[in-house]
């Protein structure tokens, strides 16, 4: 059975708490815990791994399938608007997608979307990237 992992990290996360406040950034990690969890299925699995990372784990799901689900969380974090203080904070995810292959463990799978997250980084950010191996 296809079984997919993706990481998400707040791209410049850092930046929120640096300039708002760490007030701010919680309230930030929660609002995007709530976007994460909106635009997933009901089989899917959301946790908060890290400071500013969250592991998703989707079942019964190809790669192409997990890209199209992460795509569409990806993009909802760059429209929403977090609200904080009658301001408006702008955040965006990076996204790395590993499948299951084998006989992997929980971290071999973590170990190439973990990779894959930062090639999203060092693409440009904002971005959903699928594991290569």
């Amino acid at each position: 059975r296809p079984l997919c992992m993706a990481v998400c990290d707040i791209d410049l996360f850092k930046t929120v708490n640096d300039s708002h406040g760490h007030a701010a950034g919680d309230e930030a990690l929660k609002q995007v815990a709530q976007i994460i969890s909106h635009r997933l299925r009901g089989s899917d699995f959301v946790a908060r791994y890290g400071g500013e990372e969250f592991v998703v784990l989707l079942p019964e799901t190809e790669r192409e399938a997990a890209a199209t689900v992460m795509e569409s969380v990806r993009e909802a974090v760059e429209m929403s608007h977090i609200a904080w203080e009658k301001k408006r904070l702008n955040l965006t995810i990076s996204i790395g997608i590993s499948d299951f292959k084998g006989k992997d463990i929980l971290q071999s799978a973590f170990t190439r979307a973990d990779r894959a997250l930062y090639q999203a980084k060092m693409n440009g950010r904002n971005r959903v990237e699928l594991a290569l191996d």
